[in-house]
């Protein structure tokens, strides 16, 4: 544990330019976070300090593709025929390898190599990765291409490295680097590419980054250009389209791209997973989301309003149609929580000072398969009420403060617990309303 704090406190002296603080902590490292902080200082050297001390360590490196780095990057600062040379001693040891392990080392040369030597290495990289036979291997080394070309911004070239990836994961990975610096025709073109994959997940979480890549279309436009907006929209919803069945683990891991989007946009956010289905309201038309009991949910990230603390009041019509355990109606992230107990009770309560405090009406209350109205409310005073159907069912003071605001990264959870798929209703749901501030009058309760 002491080598791996000191290799991380010395490679951050690295990143900071203090090659000589770092230095003088190499003795006390040893075994593996050793070579770490050996790499980290021959980075330094190449970019800032010595580059013969560079490329004496990059001698005593144990990977080929740290040393081919290291090469490359000291290149930049020797004379031309001195570069040749260090160069040519990269591209030469990665020949001494299977294709599958020439491939990251002439990559990874590539991508830091001076720009008069980046196509020749590139192209290395790629005859020797369309040269494995084994298809996944193939895809794994096409896909490192990929993202060395793009990493130095030949965007072009690594889309056309992604075109002969056979596997949708690593294939996406690729795009996904490529929409990372594509202007709109490059980006058009790797998003088409998006869409022949057959791994919805790989799908989407392209077409995500794509969109990303899109809003610098909406910003350099304006407001006004309806059209440009337009389209960002319907792949947006496109791209919900593809999140609304796949597991709560997706979705969470697709909110750096969502969310920007959703905010360039303007628009409040709700996004069904599970298997969502709608269904029959109170009046027999089809008005209500079916939850399954497993897996559905609505998520909502948290807006300004819902993030703020303060006062709450949530209201829900619901039809339950299954307990045997808690189920959650509506929860806001370390914030409060509206749901039903094993035993039929309803509960209501708010998250403060690291621990929850609830009220909960007398067991039996729900009775399974009827429309209900729930209203939680709770005010900074310390009030909160629970009412069914217009009836008080619970109530309690306790001063609290402002309940807090919903936070990252799970928001709102509609009918289901927001940490993971668990307490998720078996029912259905028609309305959720949410205030913050509360209207005015509040309810007599």
């Amino acid at each position: 544990m002491r080598a791996a704090v000191h290799a991380a406190i010395g490679t951050r002296y690295c990143e900071l330019g203090q090659i000589e603080q770092a230095t003088g902590l190499l003795p006390s490292v040893g075994g593996f976070w050793q070579k770490v902080l050996s790499r980290a200082l021959a980075r330094a050297h190449a970019r800032s300090g010595d580059p013969r001390q560079a490329l004496s360590l990059a001698d005593r490196l144990p990977y080929a593709p740290w040393r081919a780095e290291i090469l490359a990057l000291t290149a930049h600062r020797l004379s031309p025929p001195a570069a040749d040379a260090v160069m040519n001693d990269a591209a030469a040891a990665a020949s001494v390898f299977e294709p599958s392990s020439e491939v990251p080392v002439l990559a990874r040369a590539a991508a830091a190599a001076p720009t008069r030597y980046q196509p020749a290495l590139s192209a290395a990289a790629l005859a020797a990765g369309q040269g494995i036979e084994d298809p996944y291997e193939r895809s794994v080394a096409l896909r490192t291409v990929a993202e060395a070309q793009a990493s130095y911004g030949d965007v072009a070239g690594a889309l056309a490295a992604a075109e002969g990836i056979r596997v949708d994961g690593l294939r996406a990975d690729a795009l996904i680097a490529v929409l990372t610096g594509a202007d709109d025709d490059i980006a058009r073109r790797a998003t088409e590419q998006a869409g022949v994959l057959n791994d919805p997940s790989a799908r989407t979480r392209v077409r995500l980054r794509g969109l990303r890549a899109a809003m610098g279309a909406v910003d350099a436009h304006g407001p006004r250009d309806t059209a440009t907006r337009a389209a960002l929209s319907a792949g947006f919803d496109a791209a919900l389209g593809e999140l609304a069945t796949r597991p709560r683990s997706e979705l969470v891991a697709s909110l750096p791209d969502l969310l920007p989007v959703a905010a360039c946009l303007g628009g409040r956010l709700a996004i069904p997973t599970g298997d969502l289905q709608r269904a029959t309201g109170r009046d027999g038309r089809i008005s209500a989301a079916a939850f399954d009991g497993t897996h559905d949910r609505i998520f909502v990230p948290p807006s300004t309003t819902l993030a703020r603390p303060g006062g709450i009041r949530a209201e829900l019509v619901v039809n339950v149609e299954e307990l045997g355990h808690r189920r959650t109606l509506v929860e806001g992230y370390l914030s409060f929580a509206v749901g039903v107990e094993g035993n039929g009770a309803i509960a209501g309560g708010i998250y403060r000072y690291d621990q929850w405090t609830a009220v909960r009406s007398q067991a039996g209350l729900i009775t399974l398969g009827r429309w209900i109205t729930v209203t939680f409310t709770y005010l900074g005073d310390g009030v909160m009420t629970l009412c069914m159907d217009g009836e008080l069912v619970a109530q309690g003071y306790r001063r609290l403060g402002g309940a807090n605001g919903i936070a990252w990264p799970f928001g709102l959870s509609i009918g289901a617990w927001p940490d993971a798929d668990q307490r998720v209703l078996k029912g259905r749901m028609e309305e959720v309303k949410l205030w913050r501030a509360l209207p005015a009058p509040y309810p007599s309760s």
